[in-house]
């Protein structure tokens, strides 16, 4: 699969469809030198927000969207959101040294019916 249909940026709206939430599909992110495919990045949920399923929702919408886009697995890289990766049944594989410090790399296989 290449890369060239990433980025693409998903956004949670509320009621008022005012957003809520983001999260994006890229082809980079600190790892995807190692380990190449669609990333999760830029999970973001305002703090007053959080502990409401905003970022599940999020990260399932993601995992959705890479399987439509023909990828049959998806990667995050992480130091704050393992807690949601872990109960949507993503795998820790490794972890990167980073400028902030190691993260953990996450994947989760994909089902592309």
């Amino acid at each position: 699969m290449t890369s060239g249909i990433l980025p693409q940026c998903l956004v949670a709206v509320d009621r008022a469809l005012l957003p809520i939430g983001t999260v994006s599909l890229r082809s980079t992110s600190p790892g995807s030198d190692v380990y190449p495919g669609a990333w999760l990045t830029a999970l973001l949920v305002p703090e007053a927000l959080r502990r409401n399923g905003i970022g599940s929702a999020l990260v399932a919408a993601a995992e959705i969207e890479a399987a439509q886009l023909g990828f049959d697995h998806i990667l995050a890289t992480t130091g704050s959101a393992t807690t949601i990766l872990k109960n949507r049944r993503w795998e820790q594989i490794d972890q990167v040294e980073t400028a902030s410090g190691k993260l953990a790399i996450f994947r989760k296989g994909l089902s592309t019916r």
